[in-house]
């Protein structure tokens, strides 16, 4: 696996744990179930690329 490669998966990582963390903000739910949610959302997008 080349750097750029582990470089563009971080970056992708950090975006949906961003987007995850700002929807939950919006919404006002900030309950501990929004972080597993955002996890398997991240893992899901980070398999299937």
């Amino acid at each position: 696996m080349s750097l750029y490669e582990i470089l563009k998966k971080s970056l992708r990582y950090l975006f949906f744990l961003l987007l995850v963390n700002f929807l939950s903000f919006r919404d006002k739910n900030l309950t501990p179930s929004f972080s597993g949610k955002g996890f398997d959302l991240i893992f899901h997008f980070g398999k299937s690329s």
